[in-house]
């Protein structure tokens, strides 16, 4: 039986990963049969999601089974309807025996927190209520109090000692940290984070990922970095020895900056969630492509390289060349000439000896090995002709030399990848 659920932090609109969290929370639920149940809540900040949750919760009399709960608002910036929240809280105060509360002092979210609870909480006998403000003491709103083990503790209770996986205070953290986390913490997350300072974790997700010079990240364990903003400031210099996988959105590299990741097997640059802000997508697009171009750009893959639809050839090129032991390259675009230039560059680049993707000099172990070059366009038919053709010359090139190498297409309208040579 379950007793004890979270609700996690939703980032934006409904996705895959979305739906993967209403069908788990619903098989929890049903296995609770009429317990009273403890709940790390985090409200969302959309109404849809939040009527998803709240039918849910009332299919399952939920909210009178609640007996402690801990109420993440240090996540919301808004919310859709206030008034949804407050008697989303109201409704499960009878039979509460502790609610805590974490919020940010200087979130325009805290009146609403003190009009749901302040008041009512006092008329309740029995409940135990814990305001939390984590900004508390902080100076200003630009100024960031550290994060500590007692912080992480207040808001986890017990069940830090049984979890692996926390997420952080919404707050970006201080020089003046030391390593606050037990070492069985070894995934978290956070909305944005400065200073890193997780020797043990090894999956770490944010939505802006910052590296400050003067203070080197303590990160030697980490695998997987997950994020949609890479950001490394003025004269940052940082290698993540351990680091596998990064899926980011995009990065920016200021001067004088280098990242590097020796150990690195897949490389997945995504589509910004918001492509509906085009300024916002122009913004990414070029940072990420200097970047690409940029000494300092030490995130090559040796696996797997993936390349969602907002660059265009030009941009993916430089980065093309010095993926010289990649075995495996998957790149969308969202208009056919583009993916038609990749394959044309490759085919020019390797008539002026400059074609790291094809030339012997490759090393033996990535030359020999199997090689695959997905293209997806989000467009029509329109240049499958010249793909073929441009695709059988690659190929030909490539296989006379000893390689293994395949080259696969996808329209919009396919269902699978398509042999193109």
């Amino acid at each position: 039986m379950w007793t004890y659920i979270e609700v996690t932090h939703f980032t934006g609109k409904s996705d895959a990963k979305t739906e993967s969290f209403f069908q788990l929370l619903d098989m929890q639920l049903s296995r609770t049969a009429n317990l009273p149940l403890d709940f790390l809540y985090f409200p969302p900040q959309t109404k849809d999601l939040g009527d998803r949750i709240r039918e849910i919760f009332l299919e399952y009399e939920v909210f009178s089974r609640w007996r402690n709960l801990v109420m993440r608002l240090d996540y919301v910036k808004h919310t859709e309807d206030p008034d949804d929240l407050l008697s989303s809280i109201l409704e499960g105060l009878c039979n509460l025996k502790s609610l805590t509360v974490i919020y940010r002092s200087y979130s325009s979210v805290s009146q609403t927190l003190w009009s749901i609870t302040r008041d009512r909480s006092t008329t309740l006998r029995g409940l135990t209520f814990d305001a939390f403000d984590i900004h508390l003491d902080a100076p200003s709103p630009w100024i960031m109090p550290p994060v500590t083990y007692e912080m992480i503790s207040r808001i986890y209770g017990i069940k830090m000692d049984h979890t692996s996986s926390v997420v952080l205070p919404n707050i970006s953290g201080s020089r003046v940290e030391s390593a606050f986390l037990p070492s069985h913490i070894t995934k978290i997350e956070c909305e944005q984070r400065h200073y890193h300072p997780f020797p043990h974790v090894e999956h770490y997700i944010l939505t802006h990922c910052y590296f400050r010079p003067g203070i080197l990240p303590s990160l030697g364990s980490l695998v997987i970095l997950t994020t949609s903003e890479l950001i490394l400031e003025h004269s940052c210099q940082i290698t993540l020895a351990s680091l596998r996988e990064i899926p980011f959105t995009g990065i920016r590299l200021e001067p004088e900056t280098a990242i590097f990741a020796p150990v690195l097997q897949r490389l997945h640059i995504r589509e910004p969630s918001a492509p509906e802000n085009i300024f916002s997508r122009q913004r990414v697009s070029t940072f990420t492509g200097e970047a690409f171009a940029a000494y300092g750009f030490g995130l090559i893959p040796s696996e797997v390289l993936l390349l969602d639809d907002y660059f265009n050839a030009e941009t993916v090129m430089p980065l093309l060349w010095r993926c010289t032991n990649v075995k495996s390259i998957s790149l969308t675009f969202e208009a056919d000439r583009e993916a038609l230039k990749v394959l044309e560059y490759i085919v020019e680049g390797d008539r002026l000896g400059q074609n790291s993707l094809l030339l012997a000099s490759r090393v033996v172990a990535a030359y020999d090995s199997p090689f695959e070059l997905k293209i997806k366009s989000l467009r029509n038919q329109g240049y499958v002709i010249r793909f073929k053709s441009r695709a059988t010359e690659i190929v030909k090139k490539r296989n006379e030399s000893g390689g293994n190498l395949k080259i696969y297409g996808k329209w919009e309208d396919d269902t699978d990848y398509i042999l193109l040579a």
